[in-house]
């Protein structure tokens, strides 16, 4: 029996999180209570009596690693939005500076290559007859 489970499902549009919320103390009833009893040998109202219990809730799928307050079993190696945030920006400033010194490269390239063709005598180019 799994304690920690995580599990991910998508609502349909329009769907109340709500009313599928308070949906799950019969759900639990229904169906954990039975495993409970037949795993611990104990009855599920002396479980719960003892303290124990489950507790099933929605959270938006984007809150689910970068925002872990009021979460029972955190994931491990969860993230922090500020430490994201800084490594996407350094990410960013990488691609941009890499296509920033890659126009500069091409620029001095062209315009020494326009500097030397200008300084050359177009005498000099003309093939001899």
């Amino acid at each position: 029996m799994s304690f920690f489970a995580h599990t991910y499902i998508q609502l349909e549009e329009g769907a109340s999180p709500a009313s599928l919320e308070a949906k799950f103390d019969d759900m639990v009833a229904n169906y954990v209570a039975a495993q409970v009893e037949r795993t611990l040998g104990t009855s599920f109202e002396d479980y719960i009596a003892a303290g124990n219990g489950y507790r099933y809730y929605l959270r938006p799928i984007s809150s689910v690693h970068l925002d872990l307050q009021n979460i029972e079993a955190k994931f491990l190696g969860s993230g922090n939005k500020t430490f994201v945030f800084i490594l996407t920006s350094i990410g960013i400033s990488t691609f941009i500076l890499a296509g920033a010194a890659a126009m500069l490269i091409a620029w001095i390239t062209v315009s020494y290559q326009s500097l030397k063709a200008a300084i050359v005598n177009p005498v000099d180019s003309l093939s001899s007859q």
